[in-house]
């Protein structure tokens, strides 16, 4: 197939062409990868100004979507694009193979960064979604700062450069320019465009943009950045989107009941438990699709309403062929089931392989997790229907909208909620967002519109989502929790703070969830594990829903559950390093003291005790010279005194 560019992308190609620094934020359609490439292509071999171009993308993105676009242009097919994927030696492989440009996931730049160190080989960067260098802070950000003067070319790509405001944009111009046109440091430019928002005496916990500032922004970075409405220069049919509420019938509305009351379900001979406001919600989602795991990971079946519905939109789509997101696995093997009774073609997407068949109309069907909401080109599709629209992110919707009208038929959105349910307050404004800005280009309203709703950063304010606002979503599960233990005659430790610092990786990684407010979620969520069989059953989830857990997300479950175990000893700190472990109790802590030569006995010399002010166990042990082993041990031995402690001294 000949690539024709239109009128806009040929001005795209020549400015990335001319400009040494280009920001590219283009709607999402409108060409991003294809224009790129062909610059690449021009300043490669017509004019020799670069000679090893790297492209830096999202994992799914650089698995395929980069090589797809390479081999689907006649003019490009030469050109040859490697991706830098997988274990070390694979990543090495890659780069001392011969290439046109090599592409690489931007979880591992910093790899790349001190792989090379000052032999730093790539003379042209492309940042696919540039948001996502948005965070000064972050380590990807601060690794390519490190090389910027050795890159003679770079272009940012993004449809969404302000997803969360207008101080997202001041890391990606410094990348562009170096603190040229924006300030040299994220706090001038604050101080310049941003006054503070919410606050106490000593802590700024959000910032508002000035009047006019979103104007002297744009005048300020115009000459190197390009933004184009998709709607200014292609014209689609409108996207129709059709909410579809569905209504339980009385058998799954009366477990619905029993679950929320009792915490407890039986189902045949399955029980179903909840012991925590966390594993409650997620317990009662499941319900609502249809199916509910147990202790033993089974899926329980509860009703087929939701499935019914889908099934009679499938019906209605008469072969057309139709995107479905599923939220856990039991959907997943439930949506497969019912649709095994059609003719259609159904596939559950898993690689890059399934996006090229699906475009090549191989198959009716598509079944997918959100993980191919940003980024992936499925120019094919024309229906989408998402399960549980009201659960999702203003800017989750509006990408996974994006995956359709991307050609020249209708397109059809189909959002989906349980029938009857009171909707939060922020999930109706989230919905009445995505049916308001339907035109093509409406990425920047939507990004303004959620930052209106869920407020710029506002972590302690009084803003909180849902019915909970009064005290917020934490406060109301830690109340709920106490109130809870006191109904069973449970003890409840006094209120206060138990931190655990230890020097081991506990992150979740951007490639294992990529949606920002998912990973917030999850973040939450994990913070308040408080049992063994949450953490489990928290892990079980984890693995259901986004795949093999990662040794640094492993870690955080640990370190949660650690924390709520030393909470329960009123220990108030632990911090550690390789070879060392210190655990400071409350002065009040209601313990057996008189068992502490019982900890004498089994650790002998290694521990120590200050009993002076507020008391203090140090604990010594061997370190090793590997550092993975050294975390590893770290934690185990913090989890293992944390199990002594707790045998002795409660």
């Amino acid at each position: 197939m000949k690539f024709v560019p239109y009128p806009y992308q040929q001005y795209c190609i020549d400015r990335i062409i001319s400009d040494p620094a280009i920001g590219l934020f283009l709607d999402m359609g409108l060409g991003k990868t294809a224009i790129t490439l062909s610059a690449i292509k021009d300043l490669r071999y017509n004019r020799w100004e670069v000679s090893k171009p790297l492209i830096i993308a999202p994992k799914k993105v650089a698995e395929a979507t980069w090589t797809t676009e390479a081999a689907k242009w006649d003019q490009l097919k030469m050109m040859r694009v490697v991706p830098v994927l997988g274990t070390v030696q694979q990543r090495l492989r890659a780069l001392a193979t011969p290439a046109d440009a090599y592409v690489i996931n931007r979880e591992n730049v910093t790899w790349l960064v001190e792989h090379f160190k000052n032999a730093w080989p790539f003379d042209m960067v492309v940042l696919d979604e540039s948001s996502s260098f948005k965070n000064p802070q972050s380590k990807r950000f601060k690794s390519l700062r490190l090389v910027r003067s050795r890159i003679r070319r770079i272009v940012e790509l993004t449809g969404t450069p302000t997803g969360n405001g207008l101080e997202d944009l001041w890391a990606q111009i410094y990348l562009l320019d170096g603190g040229v046109r924006l300030c040299g440091t994220l706090g001038a430019y604050r101080d310049r465009y941003f006054v503070p928002g919410k606050r106490n005496r000593t802590t700024i916990f959000s910032y508002d943009p000035k009047e006019g500032s979103f104007e002297m922004i744009k005048r300020a970075i115009s000459d190197i950045c390009i933004s184009m409405k998709a709607s200014d220069y292609l014209t689609l049919p409108d996207v129709i989107h059709n909410d579809v509420p569905v209504a339980l019938d009385a058998a799954a509305k009366k477990a619905y009941a029993q679950l929320e009351t009792d915490l407890l379900l039986q189902v045949d001979e399955n029980t179903i438990t909840a012991q925590s406001a966390g594993v409650l919600t997620n317990k009662l989602l499941q319900l609502c699709n249809g199916a509910i795991y147990d202790g033993d990971r089974n899926a329980v079946h509860i009703h087929d309403c939701k499935i019914d519905a889908f099934m009679e939109l499938v019906e209605q789509l008469n072969g057309q062929h139709a995107l479905v997101f599923y939220a856990f696995q039991h959907d997943r093997d439930r949506l497969v089931k019912a649709l095994a009774n059609t003719n259609l073609r159904v596939r559950v997407y898993s690689n890059a392989q399934d996006e090229a068949d699906w475009n090549n109309g191989e198959i009716d069907i598509l079944v997918a997790t959100t993980i191919i909401e940003t980024g992936l080109d499925i120019s094919n599709v024309n229906t989408i229907i998402i399960h549980d629209s009201d659960r999702m992110g203003l800017s989750q919707l509006y990408q996974l909208r994006g995956r359709v009208g991307r050609s020249n038929r209708t397109a059809y959105a189909f959002l989906m909620y349980k029938r009857d349910k009171v909707l939060r307050e922020i999930a109706e404004k989230r919905l009445a967002a995505i049916r308001e800005f339907t035109d093509l280009g409406s990425g920047f309203k939507i990004a303004m519109k959620d930052l209106e709703i869920r407020g710029a950063g506002n972590l302690l304010g009084e803003r909180q989502h849902g019915h909970m606002e009064a005290v917020g979503y934490d406060l109301y599960c830690k109340m709920l929790n106490e109130a809870v233990k006191n109904l069973k005659g449970e003890d409840t430790a006094p209120d206060f703070l138990t931190t655990v610092e230890l020097e081991v990786d506990a992150y979740i990684p951007a490639s294992y969830i990529v949606n920002e407010q998912q990973k917030l979620d999850i973040y939450k969520r994990i913070a308040g594990v408080e049992t063994e069989s949450e953490s489990a059953e928290m892990k079980e989830e984890l693995l259901d829903r986004f795949g093999t857990v990662p040794k640094s997300v492993d870690n955080l479950l640990r370190i949660a559950l650690l924390r709520a175990q030393a909470h329960k000893l009123y220990i108030m700190e632990i911090k550690g390093r390789p070879g060392e472990l210190r655990f400071v109790y409350r002065p009040d802590a209601r313990v057996h003291g008189e068992n502490i030569p019982m900890l004498f006995e089994q650790y002998g010399n290694s521990l120590k005790f200050l009993p002076q002010g507020n008391p203090v166990f140090t604990y010594q042990f061997k370190r090793s010279n590997v550092v993975e082993k050294n975390s590893e041990d770290l934690l185990s031995q913090a989890e293992q005194m944390i199990k002594d402690m707790q045998r002795c001294l409660l």
